[in-house]
């Protein structure tokens, strides 16, 4: 998907700093983990714990490496992230990284190797908690590039744009144009900037998304999917509850412009299940048990026929990221602090500015 010969201009570097606050769960770019080194009797050898440097492994309480016994320790450590690596786990990681690693394959597909790599081991030699790694799907780097081919059209462009009111400006963008299936050249708005400075498109961002689109066709290619979001609304999208995109979206604060056929299903989709989820707590009451099972039963088998007719657009992938963003959206609820009551200022999600 990223082209060997990748032409990378005009990169503003505050934007590309802000991408990475804005896809990490809050407070994950924080210290805020411990790892545990232990021998094969699963007994802690050595500590670390962010912040602090090395601490006393007589003092961590670890009982084992089962699922209740690493959530207890990492409560006892006050951490939200614990990693429990055996002796050699990490010598035995990078041997099978060695063994499968192909240099002359694409940044995306050698991401794929490693990540394999990390699941063989877990459980084997390394455990996390929360167990993040249970999450990753299998993937293979073919039905990803097919995919990546198959829902974006050579010679367009992809663009992603998040604006701030505090004070009106682009908080982050990134274009990228594809060549035969690969990211061929990624830029920020700092091309566009002298013909549409950042502040006045923050001002009145949903009036110019045409005027947007316009300047990348010119410059670059034609977008095959624009993606204009305000920054407050992307942080409810990430902790509020499911139905929030659907919600951003039909108030105006989340714009995909343009948008081709199979995004516009999914998104019309995700409406649809939030307006039935709000018209659901209203009638919940008037339907029988039985029948909510049954309704319940025919929406999923739907489902289940849409992938298995290869018309869903990631039947190839053998997995949907959808779904897998309904799995993970939990870690990206900011955790209370300890006595801070439900709501308070410590439970709303984090700057990343």
């Amino acid at each position: 998907m990223l082209s060997r010969a990748i032409e990378m201009v005009d990169l503003d570097g505050r934007h590309l700093a802000r991408w990475l606050g804005l896809l990490l769960p809050p407070g994950t770019a924080e210290p805020d983990w411990a790892a545990l080194f232990v021998d094969q009797a699963r007994r802690v050898v050595h500590a670390v714990r962010a912040g602090r440097g090395a601490i006393d492994p007589a003092t961590v309480g670890l009982a084992g490496v089962r699922p209740a016994d690493l959530a207890a320790a990492r409560r006892a450590l006050g951490v939200g992230l614990l990693a429990v690596v055996e002796v050699g786990a990490l010598g035995r990681l990078q041997a099978d990284i060695d063994r499968r690693l192909r240099l002359d394959d694409d940044y995306p597909a050698q991401c794929l190797t490693v990540l394999r790599a990390l699941k063989r081991v877990s459980g084997a030699g390394l455990w996390l908690e929360p167990r993040l790694l249970d999450l990753v799907p299998p993937m293979a780097p073919e039905p990803l590039q097919r995919t990546f081919e198959l829902l974006v059209p050579h010679g367009t462009s992809l663009l992603a744009y998040v604006f701030d009111s505090r004070p009106d400006d682009v908080h982050t963008s990134v274009i990228a144009v594809v060549e035969r299936g690969d990211i061929s050249l990624v830029t920020t708005h700092l091309g566009l900037e002298e013909a549409l400075p950042g502040p006045a498109l923050a001002r009145s961002w949903r009036a110019q998304t045409g005027r947007v689109i316009s300047l990348v066709a010119e410059r670059y290619a034609p977008p095959s999917i624009g993606v204009f979001v305000d920054r407050a609304a992307w942080q409810r999208i990430l902790v509020g509850p499911s139905d929030q995109l659907a919600v951003e979206m039909t108030a105006g604060r989340l714009v995909f412009d343009p948008a081709p056929a199979w995004l516009r299903g999914l998104l019309g989709g995700a409406q649809l299940a939030a307006l039935a989820t709000r018209s659901a707590r209203n009638l919940a009451r008037f339907v029988p048990p039985s029948a909510r099972r049954r309704a319940a039963g025919l929406a999923q088998s739907a489902q289940e026929r849409l992938k298995s007719s290869g018309a869903h657009p990631f039947a190839l992938l053998g997995f949907d990221p959808v779904e897998l963003w309904h799995q993970v959206r939990a870690y990206y609820r900011p955790r209370p602090a300890p006595g801070s009551a439900p709501g308070s200022a410590s439970t709303r999600p984090r700057d990343t500015r």
